[in-house]
């Protein structure tokens, strides 16, 4: 190809290394809080995950690190930034959670009774498409999220990003890029404070990605591992009774 001409079309652009991570423990994870657009700090155990997570990013070659403005994300980049120094740190509002409308706030248990039909609607994995009312729908957030990587992907080729947002994002992005139903995201979502680890590059309609790690927690020491506990009670589910 002509010199001329190839520089018209443009060289390929070298994938960015994306470090994906889901903000670590808050004080509403164990009441199964449904923490959207409601600001909650990180727990006592949240912090020792931040701070473990932080010091295995050590080998990583990070440039800069994306957040969602909320309080919890905020922490947990903060915590790689402490232990690092000299990256760059970026609130990035189209990282924000999904906007629960009228159920952000409350425990899972407590909408289940308000909303028994529509909490139902919202666990099925099969569900194409949600909102609470007031909120926002999973297409919403899947949109503007994928927008926000691809902006981030375009202004960084071939360097090591963090990008640290919450459990509904990244389950939504998961489901997209598996070609899996919204109602899915669940299934996908990573554990709090753990670490996934994908390649991207621009593509037409969006990016091309590569997963090569997923929702890693090996970091983790002995006594962090031990201390995270499931409630006394499950979660709710759909089709469980509905909890008084």
């Amino acid at each position: 190809m002509p010199e001329d001409l190839a520089d018209a079309v443009g060289a390929p652009c070298a994938p960015t290394q994306l470090l994906l991570i889901r903000h670590a423990q808050t004080v509403g994870t164990r009441r199964y809080l449904m923490a959207g657009r409601t600001d909650v700090p990180l727990s006592p155990l949240g912090r020792r995950q931040a701070r473990e997570l932080a010091a295995a990013l050590g080998p990583f070659p990070i440039t800069a690190i994306y957040h969602s403005p909320l309080d919890r994300a905020r922490e947990t980049a903060a915590a790689v930034v402490r232990h690092r120094g000299n990256i760059l740190l970026r609130p990035c509002g189209a990282l924000r959670e999904l906007d629960l409308g009228v159920a952000d706030g409350l425990d899972a248990f407590e909408a289940y009774r308000r909303w028994p039909r529509c909490m139902d609607r919202a666990l099925d994995a099969t569900t194409t498409d949600f909102a609470f009312w007031g909120g926002e729908r999973w297409s919403e957030v899947e949109a503007r999220a994928a927008h926000a990587l691809a902006a981030i992907v375009k202004a960084h080729p071939g360097e090591t990003v963090g990008v640290v947002t919450h459990g509904a994002v990244l389950g939504l992005l998961l489901a997209r890029w598996l070609g899996q139903p919204r109602g899915s995201w669940r299934q996908h979502q990573p554990a709090p404070g753990s670490l996934s680890i994908a390649t991207a590059r621009p593509a037409a309609g969006g990016l091309a990605i590569q997963l090569q790690v997923f929702s890693t927690t090996a970091f983790w020491s002995r006594s962090v591992r031990a201390a995270v506990r499931l409630p006394t009670r499950p979660p709710p589910r759909r089709g469980r009774p509905r909890p008084g």
